[in-house]
């Protein structure tokens, strides 16, 4: 009986590991599903745009479950009417995307129950009007914000998602988790489970397009797909100034870092290219210096070889006098 027993025991023991086996490798499985899922299918997919609750310009949510914690938000009361995007109705700047970015992280706070995976909210960001005078006033705001900001549509349209301005190379992933970009470094690398990626069509850098003027940024971004330390990987993106439409959809890793190592991203290349100019100026007047003493030397040696000639020539006319002098004392019987 307890050798029966014994056995009984061991067998349901292997029964327990197999199953929690099975149970890890689904679960990790399912994990990087739903990474590509996430990162490849949803992100790019723009719910509002042809299903607003209105046509005016501002901020729309979408909020397919409507706000859990709070059944008598306007989000829930709306959420049955077949996903369509509600226009903000607490919104502070309709004109600002940076606002409608900071709503969708307010009603995920606000409207999430487990904090570990927060309600599909996004928040899309819609403005009408000529495109060059758009991108002049978004790059008015994020200039004061010090911000660079990104867009899932061309012409600066759809979600938005946007990072600090920092004064040197800084890296960072979007995290999944908290929906938006994070810092990192080689010492602090995210677990893959929190890393995914977004849409990317367009991007606004402040200060970034007229090297003329004195509030010129020494800005260059790269918008990468994978964690790759070279900057000249054929899938990464380059963006020295502010773009329509960049020619790429997924990213999940970006690198600032100043156009000129010399100088931060603070500085404007303006500094370097007056100091350049000085120092041109500096080499002509040297140039114009070296010369002015090259002939001043030359017209100093000629006066000099002149007066040294003009000496010789009055020794010598001594010289020819006294000796006819004594000549003619001689002959005269005068010595």
């Amino acid at each position: 009986m307890d050798n029966l027993s014994k056995k009984t025991v061991i067998l349901l023991q292997i029964v327990v590991i197999v199953f929690i086996a099975i149970l890890i490798k689904n679960l990790c499985v399912n994990s990087n599903n739903t990474t590509q899922k996430d990162g490849f299918d949803n992100h790019c997919i723009d719910n509002c745009e042809n299903n607003r609750s209105s046509t005016a310009p501002g901020c729309y949510i979408n909020a397919p479950v409507g706000c859990p914690k709070k059944p008598s938000s306007f989000l829930t009361r709306n959420s049955r009417q077949e996903g369509k995007c509600i226009q903000d109705i607490n919104q502070v700047d309709r004109n600002n995307p940076l606002e409608c970015e900071r709503r969708k992280h307010t009603y995920n706070k606000n409207c999430s129950i487990n904090p570990e995976k927060p309600e599909d909210i996004k928040t899309f960001f819609y403005k009408n009007g000529n495109s060059t005078t758009l991108k002049s006033e978004l790059e008015s705001i994020a200039s004061n914000a010090n911000k660079i900001i990104f867009f899932s549509k061309p012409n600066y349209q759809g979600e938005v998602f946007s990072i600090d301005i920092p004064s040197r190379r800084t890296r960072g992933y979007f995290n999944k988790k908290e929906q938006r970009f994070t810092i990192y470094d080689a010492l602090s690398k995210p677990p893959d489970f929190l890393i995914d990626s977004i849409c990317v069509k367009s991007v606004i850098i402040p200060d970034n397009e007229k090297p003329d003027d004195a509030n010129f940024r020494n800005i260059k971004l790269v918008l990468k797909k994978n964690d790759e330390t070279e900057s000249e990987n054929e899938n990464n993106i380059k963006v020295t100034e502010s773009n329509h439409t960049i020619s790429g959809d997924h990213v999940t890793y970006y690198e600032v870092s100043p156009l000129l190592d010399t100088l931060d991203t603070y500085t404007a290349t303006q500094v370097l290219e007056h100091n350049k100019q000085k120092i041109n100026n500096l080499d002509i007047a040297l140039d114009e210096n070296i010369k002015d003493l090259a002939q001043s030397s030359a017209d100093k040696h000629q006066k000099q070889q002149q007066t040294i000639e003009d000496m010789a020539s009055r020794v010598n006319k001594n010289v020819d006098k006294i000796i006819g002098n004594i000549g003619y004392k001689l002959v005269n019987g005068q010595l």
